[in-house]
């Protein structure tokens, strides 16, 4: 039994009764450089490989996975949380899975995905000069190392299948996975505020502010069970793949059109009350005593008002770090009363602003500025002339990137240029 389907053009495979001819066809167009190998019998074209951005080939690489094994593939971890719809910022992809047996836990690198490497970087090189790379060329894309992680609190009859969808939202394909609850404690009761905190920001955001994501509160809300309790598995929603029942009336958040999702807008006063009992059925899973101090700092140090990921990571490095943590989202205010744009990042104790990716929230379509012609210059004009105001309204005005932020050591020196405050 396959644990997945693969439901994309993207992803290539043979047919099972042509003789192995579309195999070796597959094979010989691989070994010209024209397709990359993503699993045994699996393969993408290599144009799409380099162009595609990082996350959607990790997606490709879990399904890829999944599709290749003969015995079932359930993801688990940072994985598993992605696939349920949160953020996983790792800064290199690992693919999660959960281990049949406590010895076969560990990581494993993947063999290459190119079967003709000259052939397959001569293409990258002419993406590059093309400008279509989505990386910056630097580094070739691999596959991520496969982690198997062994969870002996966990039922195979829990698990539930989602579909996977890139970011332009085509589905790639369904796959299995652990309930987000079981996710959500292997995550944070074992991973750093570096990894989990993007997930529990977008948790509490989606309960501050659920008309940012209504989709995801369905997806928390369908964790309850029929009595409106959290299920201990949590896999209310989702099809059981484990040879539980599907249940129709509460099923997953990725088996509802996107139509249905924006029509049911209902009422909203219990999505707190409904994430509080997902947590803390996510809690109870947590094992030992130390996992649990670090389950309870992970959900304890979330903020909902992040609005990104790379805010989500920035607030974690900035305290793993030892410097005091900044207010968020902050409104400035000329002297007149004006409203002037709301920032990321604020510590009024040295009156310093921080941006992450330079992007200040002016409202209205100010400060997106990917239009073209008059009224994208027009926009940045605008940008540029209501961040001058906001610098004279404070003290400094500090900005990163992704890129600044992984180099912890680089971002330390940038705080302290900037005199922020370690943490008492």
């Amino acid at each position: 039994m396959r644990s997945t389907t693969i439901e994309s053009e993207l992803l290539l495979r043979a047919e099972e009764h042509d003789g192995g001819r579309s195999s070796r066809a597959l094979a010989r167009m691989a070994q010209r450089g024209e397709l990359v190998r993503v699993a045994p019998g699996t393969y993408v074209s290599t144009v799409q490989w380099f162009c595609l951005p990082g996350y959607d080939r990790q997606l490709l690489a879990v399904v890829a996975l999944a599709q290749s094994r003969r015995r079932p593939v359930t993801f688990c971890g940072a994985t598993a949380l992605r696939l349920h719809g949160l953020p996983d910022i790792r800064s290199k992809p690992v693919l999660d899975v959960r281990a049949a047996t406590r010895n076969q836990t560990g990581t494993r690198l993947q063999v290459s995905p190119f079967v003709n490497t000259k052939a397959s970087l001569r293409i990258m090189t002419e993406l590059q000069a093309q400008g279509r790379l989505a990386s910056n060329g630097r580094n070739v894309p691999m596959l991520p190392p496969i982690r198997n992680h062994w969870l002996p609190g966990d039922e195979p009859g829990e698990d539930v299948e989602l579909t996977v969808r890139l970011s332009d939202g085509s589905q790639v394909g369904r796959i299995r996975a652990v309930p987000l609850v079981s996710a959500m404690a292997t995550v944070f009761g074992n991973e750093g505020l570096e990894v989990g905190t993007a997930a529990a920001d977008a948790l509490h955001r989606w309960a501050v502010d659920p008309l940012l994501n209504r989709g995801q509160v369905r997806a928390v809300r369908s964790q309850r069970g029929p009595d409106g309790r959290t299920s201990r598995n949590g896999g209310g929603g989702g099809s059981r793949t484990g040879g539980g029942r599907a249940d129709s009336g509460r099923g997953d958040i990725r088996k509802i059109s996107p139509e249905r999702l924006s029509a049911e807008l209902g009422l909203l006063r219990d999505d707190a009350a409904a994430l509080q009992e997902l947590v803390e059925a996510s809690r109870a899973r947590v094992k030992t005593k130390a996992a649990g101090i670090r389950f309870d700092r992970q959900w304890t140090f979330a903020d909902g008002r992040a609005e990104s990921p790379g805010e989500s990571l920035t607030r974690a490095v900035i305290h793993c770090l030892g410097f005091e943590v900044p207010d968020l989202q902050y409104p400035v205010h000329d002297q007149h009363g004006e409203f002037l744009g709301r920032v990321d990042f604020w510590w009024p104790s040295i009156r310093l602003v921080g941006e992450f990716d330079g992007h200040i929230k002016y409202g209205g379509t100010l400060g997106a500025a990917e239009d073209s012609g008059s009224a994208g210059r027009n926009a940045v004009t605008e940008e540029k002339r209501r961040e001058d105001a906001i610098r004279r309204e404070v003290d400094g005005f500090a900005r990163w990137m992704w890129s600044d932020v992984r180099n912890t050591k680089l971002f330390a020196q940038l705080l302290e240029e900037f005199r922020v405050p370690r943490r008492p």
